[in-house]
């Protein structure tokens, strides 16, 4: 019974956690999310799939919540706020592209702070529909971003709220929208625009006060711009109406609409227009007489007085006064007027000057004024008719600005209220801030960049010949190179390798030739390629005597030896170190003579000694007088074939098979041979043939990339050429 009762307690305890990902809070994600009681969400993703109602006894928190509205069509789901909302560290968006609501009623609490709001609201001529709408005094929004909504934020009928440390950005209308609101906050936040409007309630009185009904009704702008037309009802009013104050455009130029004209006519009354400055909500009278009736009314009339100067809201420092001490007040009328007085806040008065028919002007010293708000009233007349208007204006004697705003874009307001010069550095001034350059000197950049001061970004250094290092082209090596003009005398650029190459010349000629031959000799440079148009120079050492010839177009120059002795054959062109090698001339011999000679001396002397018996035996061994080894060289293209045979009916032993060919020629053999260097411009290849049997032919082949005539072979103390 125990272990049932486990198991299902276990059970129990597992379908009743939350599984890993699922919402803490107590929506579903189906239907409507209604709170009537304390909930809170932490560290969720929600996906709303209906309305999240906050009733009036709810209390809803989000702290580091996601929120995603899924709205099927623009306002198809809201957030509805009648209780207390409070969304810390959250965003709260739309996951279908389409828009949704967002509405904090009356009595209603809510707080945004460190959290984004955006996708809310679409145009529609009821203001709650717009963007986040607060209809409550208790509201704060701080330090969040409200972005990507048709309206930032809509206040209406509040007596209160605040909103700090906040940015309001890409919204498609207006970033704040206020509607007969007060006390509403704004400090340290980002926006572009912000409208303020207030109700204006008209309604059209007889000179008994008691209410006209059916009075033609126009009200218009300082712009011309209609507002309303129609007619009065029953009690004299028409319907309340939102005007605008003010549009604020931080990124333009401020739009005052004040002040608004009120005309009001009837069939049997006399008409009437006036002018009112709507600062905040205003309920406004305009007197119509009944024309039977002698008027003792004297200041309604059709007189309109239009104010030039002060402008409604004007901001007024230091430098915006006349000589830096005078506000100038100036107004028109639409009639011929005897007199134009003013005061100022009700405690100074005057009387503005005529400078033309209609024109009245005046100069008042505000160099003493406290700073702040002044209120300027206008009364104009002539005879039994005036009126009067009245404009608001601030004044700061002693400042040149009150903000940045105030200042050029490259200034600044400093704490003495005047308008600094910024010092960006590595910058430059925009909006009354410094924006830092990407660049301004080199070592800011990567090591392979330069700073392009003509817009202040690093750029990849272009080399034409050398590698980007330390901001600069440069030689990474000794001897670098990309022309010939980088490298010193007798070199040239190896432009693959980027190498200046030492040129030398080589002589290739054979040790030894006879007297009155033709020599071939070769000239090539330090890679042994072929040199064509070099000097060479045959010096005969024992006579002095020089003659020179030139290499064709494969290095190659036949030349004429025509003495004997020692002979150096030379190579020099322009741009080479010189080459050379020595040549030994054999005088011409006198084979006929040396054969007779030669006969004489073996017949007499050397026969009888070399007819000894065992001298007999090897000389048959050996093929009697004749050469045992029959030695051949063939070459063809890079490869050299050398054929040794044994002539003999003995075996030979430890034969060396010698062959040179020009310095550093030689490429390579199946059977490597010993490589000695002769001098600089000949190598000596050498071969150990253990054993050679009677009449074996063995064949050395190889490769290299020039060739000398013949070969030899050692054996038994003698050399035998081939």
């Amino acid at each position: 019974m125990r272990v049932w009762i486990f198991i299902l307690a276990f059970l129990i305890l597992v379908f009743t956690s939350n599984p890993a990902g699922a919402q803490s809070c107590s929506y579903t994600g189906a239907g409507d999310w209604v709170i009537n009681a304390t909930d809170v969400c932490a560290d969720e993703v929600v996906n709303l799939n209906g309305n999240l109602l906050v009733e009036s006894s709810g209390n809803l928190t989000l702290d580091n919540v996601t929120l995603m509205v899924n709205s099927t069509s623009d306002g198809s789901l809201r957030i509805e706020n009648n209780g207390s909302l409070q969304a810390v560290n959250s965003g709260i968006n739309s996951s279908s592209g389409f828009s949704y609501l967002f509405i904090t009623n009356s009595g209603a609490d809510l707080l945004l702070r460190d959290s984004g709001v955006s996708g809310v609201g679409f145009s529609s001529t009821d203001r709650w529909r717009n963007g986040l709408y607060i209809g409550s005094d208790n509201s704060e929004i701080s330090g969040s971003t409200i972005t990507g909504n048709y309206m930032g934020v809509v206040l209406e009928d509040i007596a209160g709220c605040t909103i700090r440390d906040s940015v309001f950005d890409t919204n498609q209308l207006y970033d704040l929208y206020l509607l007969s609101s007060e006390n509403v906050a704004i400090t340290n936040t980002n926006y572009t625009t912000l409208v303020r409007n207030w109700y204006l309630n008209v309604k059209v009185v007889d000179n008994q006060s008691y209410g006209v009904e059916g009075a033609y009704v126009v009200i218009t702008d300082v712009y011309g711009s209609g507002i309303y037309s129609g007619n009065s009802l029953l009690d004299g009013s028409v319907p309340a109406q939102s005007v605008r104050e003010i549009l604020e455009n931080k990124a333009g130029i401020d739009i005052v609409y004040n002040p608004y004209t009120i005309n009001a006519s009837k069939s049997g009354y006399y008409g009437n227009e006036s002018s009112v400055n709507v600062t905040g909500d205003v309920s406004f009278e305009i007197v119509i007489e009944p024309e039977n009736v002698t008027s003792n009314v004297t200041n309604i009339s059709t007189l309109v007085i239009t104010v030039r100067s002060p402008p409604n809201g004007s901001v007024y420092y230091k430098p915006d006064l006349v000589n830096g001490s005078f506000i100038k007040l100036e107004v028109e009328t639409n009639i011929n007027v005897s007199s134009c007085d003013y005061m100022l806040d009700s405690i100074v008065a005057g009387s503005l000057s005529e400078t033309s028919p209609e024109n009245f002007r005046a100069y008042h010293d505000v160099s003493d004024f406290t700073e702040g708000e002044y209120v300027a009233t206008f009364l104009c007349g002539i005879d039994a008719t005036e009126n009067t208007t009245q404009t608001t204006f601030f004044v700061y004697p002693e400042r040149e600005c009150t903000s940045d705003l105030d200042c050029d874009y490259d200034e600044k307001c400093a704490s003495d209220f005047t308008c600094e010069v910024l010092s960006c550095g590595c910058g430059y001034p925009s909006n009354h801030q410094c924006v830092s350059y990407e660049c301004c000197e080199d070592d800011v950049c990567q090591t392979d960049e330069v700073c392009d001061l003509s817009d202040h970004t690093c750029e990849e250094v272009q080399c034409e010949c050398g590698v980007a290092r330390n901001h600069k082209c440069v030689f990474p090596y000794p001897d670098y190179c990309c022309t010939k003009a980088h490298c010193r005398v007798n070199q040239t650029c190896d432009v693959i390798d980027h190498r200046c190459v030492t040129q030398v010349l080589q002589v290739q000629a054979p040790e030894s030739v006879l007297y009155g031959e033709w020599v071939r000799v070769y000239v090539g440079d330090q890679d042994n390629n072929s040199v064509s148009g070099a000097s060479v120079i045959v010096t005969y050492s024992d006579s002095g005597n020089i003659y020179i010839f030139s290499t064709n177009v494969h290095g190659i120059a036949d030349v004429l030896i025509n003495e004997s002795g020692n002979v150096q054959i030379s190579a020099r062109k322009a741009d080479y170190f010189a080459g050379f090698t020595l040549v030994d001339v054999a005088p011409t011999f006198d084979w006929v003579l040396f054969s007779v000679i030669f006969g004489v001396i073996f017949v007499v002397i050397l026969l009888p000694i070399l007819l000894k018996k065992g001298d007999l035996l090897r000389l048959a061994r050996f093929g009697g007088l004749g050469r045992p080894l029959k030695l051949e060289k063939t070459t063809s293209g890079k490869v050299a074939m050398l054929r040794i045979k044994n002539k003999t009916s003995e075996n030979l032993k430890l034969l060396t098979v010698v062959d040179t060919v020009p310095s550093g020629a030689f490429i390579r053999c199946n059977l490597m041979p010993e490589i000695e260097t002769i001098d600089r411009t000949t190598d000596r290849l050498k071969w150990t043939v253990l054993e050679l049997k009677p009449k074996e032919e063995i064949d050395i082949e190889y490769e290299a990339s020039g060739f000398y005539k013949g070969f030899a072979v050692e054996f038994g103390g003698k050399r035998y050429e081939g």
